[in-house]
């Protein structure tokens, strides 16, 4: 892959509307100089991150150039790992705490953000203002306003912005969705996706855990609170943190939830969301939940009763939605416009509700 075919075959993705990259042709950069080499830097490379290092290296006519991460101990291993994996080939690789300063590069083409969710807004607006082009992963955004402004971003300074929800290039997915659009397998009237995965629970601490000296928590926090880390591991479970994640609806949730919006040609999103978690006994009180309509979809999250590490004022944090609960066995999403079940069917719940129609945050992950 050089350069120019990179620029043409990119996949601009804007707020929820994914559209091919041919319809934003006057947005397609002028190819700089001679050189057909792609030059990428990688923005957290623990896990998801670690993985694209080796793809996107992997890669003809692309060049890993620089790996950021605020853990030292991460970044120093992930440099060293690189040059003796790929020899004279890696050499160059450069390691930085501070995305700031791989953004100053002019060397540097694109970034890939693999980044907690509360930095993909901010690191993509950088590197847009910077010159770069963007693969951020999902969900695009921490937040709704956040990625709008990423979108605006992109456009203002011509730049490609891909979104990490690959399903969409599954050619699966993709014939799938072509037959049902044609009607091949007539009128679809609702939809009900269900994901089964096992997940385990973070762990409840009772007072702030250290953060390790080799992790440089004032870069790792960035735009979001430096509040005390309420939780056993430092690195990912971060994602069932308001602070810094959207819990499994921004983390699973999302490729699911858009293979839904995929297979049916939607466009739009949501304008209300409801979920629902069981409460862990002797943790929170159960809410019986108020039956409501939503316009076209209602999730459901099933969670373990071993899971739950919502706060003290429980009660109230889960009515708010602010639970930090690790998922259990399923997650059922359902689609449709049937009334909801009597009064009395929903009386005999013992799950905690919250609607969070009105919460930016709590309805941004899965719909960017």
């Amino acid at each position: 892959m050089n350069r120019r075919r990179f620029l043409q075959r990119g996949v601009a993705v804007t707020a929820g509307t994914y559209a091919a990259l041919s319809s934003f042709e006057p947005l397609v950069p002028r190819v700089r100089g001679a050189n057909d080499e792609i030059r990428v830097a990688v923005a957290g490379i623990k896990s998801r991150g670690g993985a694209h290092v080796n793809h996107f290296q992997g890669l003809e006519g692309v060049r890993v150039v620089a790996l950021c991460d605020p853990d030292k101990q991460i970044l120093e291993k992930g440099v060293e790992s690189f040059k003796k994996k790929y020899g004279p080939a890696g050499a160059a690789i450069q390691g930085y705490a501070d995305i700031r300063a791989i953004l100053d590069r002019k060397d540097v083409d694109a970034l890939v953000i693999a980044a907690p969710n509360h930095w993909h807004s901010l690191m993509t607006v950088w590197a847009c203002q910077a010159g770069k082009h963007v693969y951020v992963e999902k969900p695009v955004s921490h937040a709704i306003w956040e990625g709008r402004k990423m979108v605006e971003a992109a456009r203002k300074y011509n730049r490609i912005v891909q979104a990490g929800t690959q399903h969409r290039s599954c050619p699966g997915v993709q014939e799938a969705a072509r037959d049902l659009q044609a009607g091949k397998y007539g009128k679809v009237l609702w939809v009900h996706c269900s994901v089964l995965h096992s997940r385990a629970g973070i762990g409840r601490v009772t007072e702030p855990q250290p953060v390790l000296e080799f992790i440089d928590y004032n870069l790792w926090a960035g735009p979001a609170p430096m509040t005390p880390v309420m939780r056993q591991q430092f690195h990912y479970d971060w994602h069932w943190q308001w602070n810094w994640g959207d819990g499994e609806m921004a983390n699973w949730g999302i490729h699911y939830l858009d293979d839904v919006r995929h297979l049916l040609g939607w466009k739009d999103v949501p304008t209300k969301v409801v979920t629902a978690a069981t409460a862990s006994p002797g943790t929170t009180t159960a809410r019986r939940p108020t039956c409501t309509s939503p316009s076209w979809i209602t999730t459901v999250s099933r969670w373990s009763s071993t899971s739950a590490t919502c706060p003290t004022r429980s009660a109230r944090a889960a009515r708010a939605g602010r639970c930090t609960l690790a998922p259990a066995a399923a997650t059922t999403f359902s689609a449709n416009t049937a009334p909801c079940a009597s009064p009395a069917a929903a009386a005999g719940s013992t799950t905690t509700t919250a609607n969070v129609s009105t919460n930016t945050r709590a309805t941004a992950g899965p719909w960017m």
